[in-house]
């Protein structure tokens, strides 16, 4: 049975909800710091899949922690938001996404709410929902190199304007019908119930009990 495993990401929103759910199954999560204290490892999102570059995310710092005599788990994640209305867009490129006036690489989280808002704008229509994901996908390795890999989605709307002042990414502009908020509106006792990210956490986590 898994008692710990390092984080791949450098993300605190992420990291702190990864820690939440794991505490939940007695799983004790590291994050990168704890291991590499010295050492800052950037890891290039260079894949054409979620899948791809979470297992590059998860690999690296593997490989990384078996050259330093490390024997532990990594968990990496990618995710993204598929909107249908522009074929899927951004996925996989959600956290680089430059909308159509092509957005700086210094480009912050609201200025990609805003720029997705301004390319749905003409796709709207006063009866229109513009129907979206939330996707996310997670790989394991274990310690002995054997990998375990989940995935999860969650359907919603993305709605004209922001709403809502946790969370982040596109959580104000993401709306979730079953709870009728946005993920940037959810409590956190909503976010460890519904998240799409937390229902992959505790699918890869039941696994393991197993």
């Amino acid at each position: 049975m898994l008692k710990s495993f390092i984080f791949a990401s450098s993300s605190a929103g992420k990291s702190a909800m990864v820690k939440s759910v794991a505490q939940e199954f007695g799983i004790q999560v590291l994050d990168l710091r704890d291991i590499f204290p010295n050492e800052k490892i950037e890891i290039l999102e260079d894949q054409t899949s979620y899948l791809g570059n979470a297992r590059k995310k998860a690999q690296t710092v593997y490989q990384r922690t078996q050259q330093l005599g490390h024997d532990l788990a990594v968990l990496g994640d990618d995710s993204g938001l598929e909107v249908d209305a522009l074929s899927g867009k951004p996925g996989i490129f959600s956290a680089r996404y430059r909308g159509l006036k092509n957005l700086p690489p210094s480009a912050t989280d609201a200025d990609r709410n805003q720029a997705l808002l301004e390319e749905l704008l003409p796709l709207r229509t006063p009866d229109s929902k513009i129907t979206a994901r939330y996707v996310s996908f997670l790989v394991l390795i274990l310690p002995d190199g054997s990998e375990k890999t989940v995935s999860s989605a969650v359907p919603g709307e993305i709605l004209p304007t922001p709403r809502g002042e946790g969370g982040f990414g596109y959580d104000p502009l993401f709306f979730d019908p079953k709870v009728k908020k946005t993920y940037a509106e959810f409590s956190h006792a909503e976010l460890m119930r519904h998240g799409f990210r937390v229902l992959g956490l505790r699918k890869l986590f039941a696994m393991l009990q197993h």
